[in-house]
């Protein structure tokens, strides 16, 4: 600020070149005048509604009025002179020139959050990340297991996100994605953790009334619960069809649970992953040594998070809880 005396007044002080930096942008040069005008607090906001889309959501998550997110986010577009956001009714998406920035915003976040280890700091705020996955192994195998996170990663609060549609990390719909088949969207990080079985399994009420197959033949006098087909996009999770040919559908749900539920109350035989059946005593195994079905575990994150320390922590961890249960997860162990 830069004090200023008038003819008979107290000193006053006017707001001098820095005050509103945006404001003489056009008199210095490039480099000098973006580095001088950046706000870390706007390129927070940013970054959130970069992942979250909506003000309403980024302001609940800062804890300020939505108000304060679009003046934020409008500051930052006038020291830059560019659009970083479309608006639209389904909320804000990324320009060209927006998502160039998410990746050097990304790094700085990084770095901030290095700088705050390195000097001991905890982090007082708390860090949601956000994984999407189908229902069922998102909640028979990851939920069961976010407790050992929490420990390990105390400031770390997961959102899970079950669909049985394909997540899409370019649109930021999330953070992180288990899913079954590689994801081949552009700017996405993917590797391939591990595999599981599916089996196929019925009720002792059941098998009593229908028989229990003694082949693979045998199958076509039974009945089957299966997912509502055009409800699924995703091919990988259609697994009846890998290991029954033509099979006679009783029950349709997007539901895994609802799937496994119905066939214990007797409804009919369900081909289900080892995660899941494996622990329930109301299902019997229905042949196991002849019919198997396998898909394999993908993780994967947009390129520009992958260094981000909360979705490093969220990556590593599913990665060692799945090598860790391979067995358990192939069939091979209870």
């Amino acid at each position: 600020m830069v004090p200023t005396v008038g003819a008979g007044r107290q000193p006053r002080f006017a707001p001098g070149p820095l005050a509103y930096p945006w404001r003489t942008l056009k008199k210095a040069s490039a480099p000098t005048r973006l580095i001088s005008a950046f706000s870390w607090d706007d390129l927070r906001y940013f970054l959130e509604l970069a992942r979250r889309g909506r003000l309403a959501v980024v302001a609940r998550h800062f804890g300020v009025e939505h108000t304060t997110v679009s003046r934020r986010i409008a500051e930052l577009e006038s020291v830059l002179e560019e659009k970083l956001f479309d608006r639209s009714a389904s909320g804000y998406t990324l320009t060209p020139m927006g998502e160039r920035l998410v990746r050097y915003a990304e790094q700085m976040e990084v770095g901030a959050y290095g700088i705050a280890d390195a000097a001991g700091i905890a982090h007082a705020r708390v860090e949601t990340v956000r994984l999407v996955t189908m229902e069922g192994i998102g909640s028979f195998y990851i939920a069961p297991r976010l407790a050992r996170l929490k420990a390990q990663h105390p400031h770390l609060m997961v959102e899970l996100v079950t669909s049985a549609q394909m997540g899409d990390l370019t649109r930021r719909e999330a953070d992180v994605m288990l899913s079954f088949t590689r994801p081949e969207n552009p700017g996405v990080v993917v590797r391939k953790i591990g595999w599981f079985s599916l089996r196929l399994y019925a009720s002792e009420a059941y098998l009593a009334g229908h028989g229990t197959p003694a082949a693979a033949t045998d199958l076509k006098q039974h009945v089957f619960v299966d997912y509502i087909d055009e409800l699924v996009s995703i091919p990988a999770v259609r697994w009846l069809r890998d290991a029954v040919a033509a099979p006679n559908i009783v029950f349709r749900s997007t539901s895994m649970s609802a799937h496994q539920s119905a066939a214990a109350g007797g409804l009919g035989i369900v081909l289900l992953p080892s995660f899941t059946a494996l622990g329930d005593t109301r299902l019997r195994p229905v042949l196991h040594g002849e019919v198997e079905v396998r898909r394999d575990l993908w993780l994967s994150t947009h390129e520009h998070s992958r260094k981000r320390p909360k979705i490093v922590a969220l990556m590593e961890f599913i990665r060692r809880e799945v090598e860790a249960d391979a067995a358990y997860l192939q069939g091979k162990s209870a």
